[in-house]
């Protein structure tokens, strides 16, 4: 059995060599998605937003967004190609509008991203799309103020299952492009923040399902396709805005998007495992937790207290 002190000197030394991640690409060099053909969902804001520019300021070829707001993809799309002149860019980006709520749904888009991409083929599924996240206490806020727990079915049909649905829809072609499955998922995945039950049930739901995809593919002799879990803290998005209305938590540091993104992107690019952003942040909450649990359920309600 492991000892507090062996375990304790492991994790302080994993932090110190993931806690400035960019270095190490400083030193390999920038991995290059150029040509590469992606898809992503949730693309109207946030994070995919951010991930759209990322990959265009990177090279791929084509990239396709998927969101039930298209005029939020156009204007981003539009940006974009404003900005080509001057970056040199070449990214096609085409926009799809989709309600990933259903099996339905979600296998429609990826059936209308491959027919889009045509024999160029999918080299990204970025899957980074939610629903309504109704923050708040679950047995008081969710039950009087929103009309009941009706919701969780929603939350569970757009947050966790299409991302299975799509998944399992994307695998024949990305299996022929030796393609990369991108989980945009939070510290949500691995701990219970208060106000956030049904969320951060989705997010252990789709951490569960890729951890034990990850290990069948390999199994199945699948070993071309790889998956990346990108486990995101708190990040300046539109999204948050409900955070910081409904929620009354005074958390400090609100991340920029364009940082998660890039990390992301770079992390997919060189076929990591998961990906802690910021790293500071969310990996002692990780670390902790097995060894002093009540430890990281007092730090995920310091942001709530007086």
């Amino acid at each position: 059995m492991v000892s507090l002190g062996v375990y304790i000197a492991v994790v302080v030394i994993a932090f110190l060599v993931n806690l400035h991640g960019d270095v190490w690409y400083h030193i390999i060099g920038d991995p290059s998605v150029r040509g590469k053909t992606v898809l992503v969902t949730g693309a109207s804001m946030g994070i995919g937003a951010a991930l759209v520019r990322e990959y265009a300021k990177k090279g791929a070829s084509d990239i396709i967004m998927a969101s039930r707001s298209v005029g939020k993809m156009e204007v981003i799309r539009d940006e974009i190609y404003a900005s080509a002149g001057s970056t040199g860019m070449n990214t096609k980006i085409h926009i799809l509008k989709s309600d990933l709520s259903s099996k339905e749904a979600s296998e429609e888009c990826v059936s209308s991203a491959l027919q889009l991409l045509g024999d160029k083929g999918l080299d990204y599924l970025v899957l980074n799309h939610i629903t309504n996240s109704r923050f708040g206490t679950f047995l008081v806020d969710n039950a009087a103020l929103l009309g009941g727990h009706g919701f969780v079915s929603e939350m569970f049909n757009t947050n966790a299952l299409s991302y299975i649905h799509m998944t399992a829809a994307s695998m024949e072609a990305l299996k022929k492009s030796s393609g990369q499955i991108v989980v945009i998922s939070s510290l949500a995945g691995w701990v219970g923040p208060p106000k956030t039950a049904v969320y951060a049930a989705t997010k252990h739901a789709i951490q569960g399902f890729f951890d034990s995809l990850r290990i069948e593919l390999k199994m199945l002799g699948i070993e071309n396709v790889g998956i990346t879990i990108a486990s995101l803290g708190a990040h300046d998005t539109e999204g948050a805005q409900e955070v910081k209305q409904h929620m009354d938590a005074k958390i400090l540091t609100w991340e920029p998007p364009s940082g998660a993104a890039r990390a992301v992107v770079r992390a997919a690019a060189v076929r990591k495992r998961e990906l802690f952003y910021p790293f500071s942040l969310v990996y002692p909450v990780l670390a902790l937790r097995p060894f002093f649990p009540q430890v990281v359920d007092w730090m995920l309600m310091l942001p709530y207290l007086e």
